[in-house]
């Protein structure tokens, strides 16, 4: 089996675009696809429930026009193969004690692990700093340890006790926090 080579210099990342919103979808959803298909039982219809392509496509114009929210996305040769984003985080939101909250972070499956994802998180903390932003909270699926190593290798600290919120419910999540 070959090994994938880390090679962040083929992408760049950018705030995204109201052009980018299609694009942001059809990452999402192959990225949903494969880390929470066998995870999540009926996963067919929770896709279909939570997923649904045009209203995502209208969350994601909302969010890319909503002036209080980062969105960023990474290319590779001008192709947007990843996205995340923050939001403000709210004073009675789990887990307390942060500003913003990390809202997404999509990967298309080959682009996993070779660099898109270093410079994705790159570009989503640079946008928050220029905002004079100091921390940032995000959820994670409990099972997906690729996705918490990848935290925990870039300096978040798995917050003990935090309570996912009700969206959350279809699967456990735990809670990383960063203070920059």
């Amino acid at each position: 089996m070959s090994r994938k080579r880390l090679d962040p210099s083929r992408y760049t990342a950018r705030l995204a675009r109201l052009g980018d919103a299609r694009d942001i979808v059809a990452v999402q959803r192959a990225a949903v696809e494969k880390a929470w298909r066998g995870i999540i039982d009926d996963f067919e219809a929770f896709l279909a429930e939570k997923f649904d392509p045009d209203s995502q496509f209208e969350k994601y114009k909302e969010r890319i026009n909503d002036t209080a929210r980062i969105l960023v996305v990474v290319e590779a040769e001008g192709e947007i193969v990843g996205f995340g984003g923050a939001r403000p985080h709210g004073a009675e939101e789990q887990p307390a004690g942060f500003e913003y909250q990390g809202n997404a972070f999509y990967l298309l499956p080959t682009h996993e692990g070779i660099g898109a994802s270093l410079v994705l998180a790159e570009g989503i903390l640079k946008a928050l700093q220029a905002r004079g932003v100091k921390s940032v909270c995000g959820w994670c699926l409990a099972g997906n340890r690729g996705a918490r190593n990848f935290y925990e290798r870039r300096g978040g600290a798995l917050v003990e006790g935090a309570i996912a919120p009700p969206e959350y419910d279809a699967a456990p999540h735990v809670a990383y926090g960063w203070h920059f």
